[in-house]
Formats: structure tokens, sequence, C-alpha cells
């Protein structure tokens, strides 16, 4: 989406809340520790045997908070008008460490954006929420996970303006 200088944004399609279990962050593999218990299984079926961490109530709070209702709004009201891609980034301030990806306030939970599949000229870019991953804040750097789209923007990417010309060329 950021490719191009302006965006014709066709339809916003606001996607029902994720549902998230969380098997790699420290706090999962913590859980997991925790509450494990001794099988009378073979080692491969117990190496095998993920437990994870429910975060679909997180993800929901996140989903419905005042923060994320108004920027789903905001981008709804972009669909059938033409705008820079810098307009359909969430109002919330990036993240110091993972420039990509935007904090939702409240939460442990980030907003950001990938590209989904191309339809003919029609590209779509989701809204994804992510969370912790494996090694957050660990000598081997920080990870987000993917939990899941929340939003898809189904977009043309323009290369001139309206009138034809282009855009930024004066």
């Amino acid at each position: 989406m950021r490719d191009y200088p302006l965006i014709f944004v066709r339809k916003v399609e606001i996607r029902p809340v994720p549902e998230v279990i969380d098997y790699w962050s420290a706090e999962a593999l913590r859980a997991r520790q925790a509450h494990r218990q001794p099988l009378q299984e073979e080692p491969l079926n117990q190496a095998m045997r993920l437990e994870g961490i429910n975060r679909t109530p997180d993800v929901a709070a996140a989903y419905h908070s005042d923060a994320m209702q108004s920027y789903f709004r905001t981008l709804q009201g972009y669909q059938g008008q033409e705008v820079s891609p810098t307009e359909l980034l969430p109002p919330l301030q990036s993240d110091t460490y993972f420039k990509w990806a935007f904090p939702i306030p409240g939460s442990r939970l980030y907003l950001s954006f990938s590209e989904a599949v191309h339809e003919g000229a029609e590209r779509i870019c989701e809204v994804v929420l992510y969370g912790r991953g494996p090694n957050f804040g660990s000598a081997g750097g920080p990870t987000l996970q993917p939990f899941g789209a929340v939003a898809a923007i189904h977009y043309e990417g323009h290369l001139v303006g309206p009138c034809g010309r282009d855009r930024y060329a004066g």
C-alpha cells in the first residue's frame, strides 16, 4: 500500500474479533511449565503437545476499545475516496522499537498492516492485531506474533491524481 502515492479505497471490511490462542510468548511458556503434569505418553507425543493461553478476551477488549472503534469508523469513511496511504494509518503513536506497529492504548496489543491477496487491479491490505511473541524483551531481540486480521482495506494503487496529472509534479 505504501508503494503508491495515492490509494483509492474501494471497500473497508471490518472483521469479527479473531479467536487467539497464544502458544509462543514467554508468558505462555511459563504457564505451560507451571501446569505441566507428568504424561504417560511417549517423549515425541509430549513434545508435540502444546498448551496455550486464550488471548481472545484481551483481543476482544482491544477490538471494542474506543480507540479501535473510532479508527474503524475513520477507515470506513474513506470508502470511495482517493487518499494518501499515510491517512489510513491509525491515529496512534508508533512503537519505539517496532516502528511498523502501533500500540493500542490500554492493552498489550499492537496494530499494523499486512498485504493480503491481490484480486486483479484491486489489492487488499489487512489491519492485523499483534501480541508479544517469543523472545519479547530477551537478548535475542523482541518479536511480535500476529493474532489475526480485524479489518481489510480493498484498494487500488494510483500513481496519478484524478485529473490524470501526477499529483506530486505540481
